[in-house]
């Protein structure tokens, strides 16, 4: 899968979560269609911003959305 090969909007990340969640960063990056690196630091920003919530469970992140 590449992520060279086009642009992914915060918007897709975020109903991939509420869509799906609670759900694994594997899981948001295969419905989204981008490599879970991509997922996870796109997510990582979102969850800073307020915009996705996140618990963390051992070494994974578990994702879930929030209220808007």
């Amino acid at each position: 899968m590449s992520d060279n090969r086009r642009d992914f909007t915060d918007e897709e990340f975020i109903q991939a979560v509420e869509k799906l969640a609670p759900v694994g960063t594997q899981g948001v990056a295969d419905h989204v269609e981008c490599t879970r690196q991509n997922a996870r630091l796109r997510l990582l920003d979102l969850h800073d911003q307020g915009r996705v919530g996140m618990a963390e469970i051992g070494q994974s992140y578990v994702w879930k959305a929030v209220e808007r």
